[in-house]
């Protein structure tokens, strides 16, 4: 059980971060306009 907690854990950390990087890739994408 605590191995896939951490997996989880992981997972979750990593999709925020891969989500903040597509909004900050995309308000880029918009002062470009």
């Amino acid at each position: 059980m605590k191995n896939d907690e951490f997996v989880m854990y992981t997972y979750v950390r990593t999709h925020s971060s891969f989500d903040i990087s597509i909004e900050s890739s995309n308000v880029q994408s918009s002062e470009n306009k």
